[in-house]
């Protein structure tokens, strides 16, 4: 079941905005990511795609720190921030070595309360 799908178009900004991104997941993870483009939704908000640089997924975060999941077709889904950081972070289990998974893990734990319980369920699931 979807929470709440919303519409939105790349927005021609190459001026990157990292705020949203480090509000929500801190400065140590926020290493991990590129900034990709700007993203203007149909209800006048504005988000950010930000793409892993080893996981090569993304994390689709409003500047009022709402996150979303890429549906297609221009078209996003709101979903939960643990969620969304998590799914960000899958695949970098089998991409590093394991006192990088386990300090990445650490960090995800810190985040939010449940980030790092809902990565290694995500992970357990592929």
């Amino acid at each position: 079941m979807r929470n709440h799908v919303i519409h939105g178009t790349s927005d021609p900004s190459d001026e990157p905005n990292w705020q949203p991104l480090l509000d929500l997941i801190g400065e140590h993870l926020t290493g991990f990511f590129m900034w990709m483009n700007q993203i203007q939704l149909e209800d006048d908000r504005v988000a950010h795609a930000y793409k892993h640089h080893v996981t090569r997924r993304y994390l689709h975060i409003a500047e009022d720190g709402t996150t979303f999941g890429y549906v297609g077709f221009g078209t996003y889904d709101e979903i939960n921030p643990n969620t969304a950081i998590s799914d960000a972070f899958v695949g970098w289990e089998t991409l590093g070595s394991q006192e990088q998974f386990d300090t990445t893990l650490r960090e995800l734990r810190g985040v939010h309360g449940e980030v790092g319980n809902a990565y290694l369920e995500r992970i357990s699931q592929t």
